[in-house]
Parts: C-alpha cells; sequence; structure tokens
C-alpha cells in the first residue's frame, strides 16, 4: 500500500508546501496530529470548504435567476396591462367619436331635411 505522500506525488498535481497562519485557538488540536494526520486534516478541510462554496455560490445563482425571473414576468404583466388598458381607451374613444359623428349627421340631416335612410 502506497503512503499519501506518494499518492499525492504520482497524482495529476505534484503536491506543493504551503505556509498557513493558523488562529491561536485551532493551534491546539493540530499540534496533537502528527505530520501526515495534519496534511490530510487540512487537506480534508479544504475539500469540505470549496463543496460548501460551491453549494453556496449556485444557490447565489439560483436567487438570482429567481429574481431575474420575478422582474420579467411583473414587467410583462404590467405591459400586458398598460397594453390592454391601452386598447380598451382607444375602442372606448373610438365609439365615442363614431357616435358624435352619428349624431352630428343626423342634426345636419335635420336641418336641411334631407331624408333619413
Amino acid at each position: 500500500m502506497s503512503s499519501p505522500q506518494e499518492t499525492h506525488e504520482n497524482s495529476k498535481h505534484k503536491a506543493k508546501k504551503y505556509l498557513l497562519k493558523i488562529y491561536a485557538e485551532n493551534t491546539e488540536h493540530l499540534d496533537n496530529l502528527s505530520g501526515d494526520d495534519r496534511d490530510r486534516f487540512i487537506n480534508e478541510a479544504i475539500k469540505l470548504y470549496l463543496g460548501n462554496y460551491s453549494s453556496y455560490k449556485q444557490k447565489v445563482e439560483l436567487y438570482n435567476l429567481a429574481k431575474k425571473i420575478a422582474v420579467i414576468g411583473f414587467t410583462l404583466l404590467m405591459a400586458f396591462i398598460v397594453i390592454f388598458s391601452c386598447m380598451k381607451f382607444m375602442s372606448m374613444s373610438t365609439k365615442k367619436t363614431n357616435h358624435q359623428m352619428q349624431e352630428n349627421f343626423e342634426v345636419l340631416f335635420d336641418k336641411y331635411n334631407v331624408p333619413k335612410q
């Protein structure tokens, strides 16, 4: 069985060493671990953090998408309301204008004694 160090060296990416600053409240736990356990612990913590960050990022993207969909839906709803209100206003205006024109023609016909058909 190969050691973790050999596994990391033979993997696609070569292992690197980093100098990390560990907060005081975490040093006691890390001091009690062996070197290999410490490496494994830090790498697992990084994997866990990246997994949580990826999940968080997906939730944020989903939230932003939901906001965009809500804004687009509200905008379309308001646009339809405005369009139908304008159409109703125009049809009512047309009816009113036609009614006024008919009354004007009737007055003209009555004034000049033109027989109605």
